[in-house]
């Protein structure tokens, strides 16, 4: 009897999938995007001591490190996901950045920090994607 319970718990599991977050849909857009346009995504949620990457990718030869901004817009505000990245974050990135580049990419001719800002709205089996819009080069980045 407890076995069958346990079968039936099984496939009642199997039936439920788990609702992804906005941030995750948003980076899952983005690198798509990305890899349209020819950039080549080499890593995802890249962490360091303190700071996060969440998409390096490959342009030609320049390494590119993708900042990813996924919001649902709200009826009178102004902000765009571009602005929310501060001047801690992006300190908090370039950390992340040279600790990255310090043990994988010491060979990169160049590289830059760029951002995806994916806008979603409310769809009838969670978020969805409604615009992409991608910043090249919104922050110098030094070369370590």
């Amino acid at each position: 009897m407890l076995a069958r319970v346990f079968e039936r718990l099984r496939a009642w599991l199997r039936g439920i999938r788990p609702a992804r977050s906005p941030g995750r849909i948003g980076e899952d857009a983005a690198a798509g995007f990305l890899a349209a346009r020819g950039l080549r995504v080499i890593a995802r949620n890249v962490r360091a001591r303190r700071g996060e990457i969440d998409i390096v990718a490959l342009d030609g030869r320049a390494l590119v490190f993708v900042e990813v901004k996924a919001r649902t817009p709200r009826p009178g505000s102004e902000v765009t996901g571009l602005e929310r990245i501060h001047a801690r974050k992006r300190a908090a990135i370039r950390r992340a950045v040279k600790r990255y580049r310090r043990t994988w990419a010491r060979d990169a001719e160049s590289c830059r920090l760029d951002a995806v800002v994916v806008e979603l709205e409310a769809g009838p089996h969670g978020a969805r994607v409604r615009e992409i819009r991608w910043h090249q080069a919104i922050a110098p980045i030094e070369r370590y």
